[in-house]
């Protein structure tokens, strides 16, 4: 029933008067119709790849999340968004003073208290050793490790402190090394 009143409605805007033939009224309707098709693809293609809606109300309390790479970037953005949640979160990054403004940044803006910053280079495994050392004493299990910092595209062949080529040694070894 609904076709057929958008199909005369779609006929009065073309500003059609006298009786037309079935291919004509064919012809009338089908690009309207492949354009509503479309239109409705479009809608319920979006919906479909929007994802279901999460709506549980979710508390991080209590859990200890170590993010590398979390004074900028995507890092950050998940150091905001764990800490905003009620996550103990501890910043691993490379410069000491970029960390401290991230995690005074993230304490301000979520409200959270338990954000905090200790300096780690990925490309000295010494380093990597002592922060491991420092989170086994200071916390008695890590429930979310985001191995998250790297480097990508030098522009010439660099090493590591222990002379790996890196890309091999911040991406892989040093976050290798930290969950080990």
């Amino acid at each position: 029933c609904i076709i057929f009143v958008l199909f005369y409605a779609l006929l009065a805007v073309h500003g059609v008067k006298e009786p037309i033939s079935t291919a004509q009224s064919a012809k009338a309707f089908l690009k309207p119709a492949i354009g509503a098709a479309a239109l409705a693809g479009l809608v319920a293609g979006k919906q479909i790849l929007n994802g279901p809606s999460f709506t549980e109300d979710v508390t991080l309390s209590g859990k200890n999340i170590v993010i590398t790479g979390a004074n900028t970037g995507l890092g950050k953005a998940t150091a905001m968004k764990l800490a905003s949640l009620g996550g103990n979160v501890i910043l691993l990054c490379k410069t000491a003073s970029r960390g401290n403004a991230a995690a005074d940044e993230i304490r301000s803006t979520t409200g959270n208290p338990n954000v905090q910053s200790i300096q780690m280079d990925l490309s000295d495994l010494s380093s990597v050793s002592k922060v491991s050392q420092r989170l086994h004493q200071d916390f008695n299990h890590i429930d979310v490790l985001v191995n998250n910092a790297g480097v990508m595209a030098l522009p010439s062949r660099t090493v590591t402190q222990d002379n790996f080529e890196a890309h091999i040694g911040i991406n892989h070894l040093g976050h290798f090394a930290l969950t080990g």
